[in-house]
């Protein structure tokens, strides 16, 4: 992987978790980025653990000691994790044409960074390819044999966009009415995975309340989006399991470079499948079923 990129800002979105919050800082000061924008939720009504937690960032952003344009987001009130993260990307896309975007429970490994860089200047122009994921929860299913591939899926715990893809999302799903007849004649997924995804965008368009990645992943559905997905889990995401190493989420592979591509922008159909099925909406085993039919009876 030749080093022939700029080097994208990263925007890093927190709220009320400075013991996290530092962990992904301590990852930043190895990498190094030269422009750093960081969000923070404000704090909810009458909470005082929110205020302290906010106070805390800030110490914490204070150590920041490497050679960085630090520009902050600290709005009064809290926007929450559906506005206020969606919020936070358009904030930061006000400046920039890509990013790098990290919560404050997601710590990635140093060569995430290289991976993204190297495929947000690769893949810049090309409309299909809407987001450079850093997750692969099902890393032993790839398929393809190369160092990354295309997905139609792509996790969101640390992840790089541009501009023009982010451009499409619509916190409202306001077409999503119109769209839902012709979703259930799609040929681009099999039905159990066309169920699956209206049940998810019918349910996130009625209730505004709830967070912002499905609307996400509605904006790449509706226009045939693809995510670039590595062939390994380049970071931890403590947030879910705490910071048990053996856990999912956080068994990440430190070294990696891109030396194996793809040759053209296909999605990996195989992949997509069995990662729906295996982590997605992982199917019931019958055995299990029958357990929990006897168990409900009784």
């Amino acid at each position: 992987m030749k080093m022939l990129y700029m080097e994208a800002p990263v925007l890093l979105i927190t709220f009320n978790r400075p013991d996290t919050t530092k962990k992904v800082l301590d990852v930043l000061r190895k990498a190094k980025p030269q422009k750093l924008y960081v969000y923070n939720d404000g704090p909810r009504p009458n909470n005082l653990n929110d205020l302290n937690a906010r106070h805390e960032i800030n110490n914490i952003l204070k150590t920041i000691d490497w050679a960085c344009k630090l520009e902050t987001n600290f709005p009064e009130h809290n926007q929450g994790c559906g506005r206020g993260v969606s919020g936070a990307i358009s904030w930061a896309f006000n400046n920039e044409d890509r990013l790098i975007i990290l919560e404050d429970d997601c710590v990635p490994v140093l060569s995430f960074f290289n991976y993204c860089n190297y495929c947000l200047e690769k893949y810049k122009d090309d409309e299909i390819v809407m987001q450079i994921a850093g997750n692969n929860y099902t890393e032993n299913h790839n398929f393809t044999g190369k160092d990354y591939f295309f997905s139609k899926f792509g996790h969101i715990s640390g992840w790089a966009t541009w501009k023009r893809a982010w451009a499409h999302f619509d916190f409202n799903m306001t077409d999503w009415p119109s769209f839902r007849n012709g979703i259930k004649k799609s040929t681009i997924f099999d039905k159990r995975i066309i169920k699956y995804l209206t049940n998810a965008f019918n349910d996130y368009y009625s209730d505004h309340k709830k967070p912002w990645a499905i609307r996400w992943m509605y904006a790449k559905f509706k226009n045939n989006g693809l995510s670039i997905v590595p062939k390994v889990n380049l970071v931890k995401h403590i947030g879910v399991n705490g910071t048990n190493s053996d856990s999912l989420f956080t068994r990440v592979t430190d070294k990696y470079s891109i030396k194996n591509e793809p040759s053209s922008i296909i999605c990996n159909d195989l992949y997509d499948k069995y990662h729906f099925d295996h982590h997605i909406n992982p199917r019931e085993l019958l055995s299990s079923k029958i357990i929990r039919k006897i168990k409900n009876m009784v």
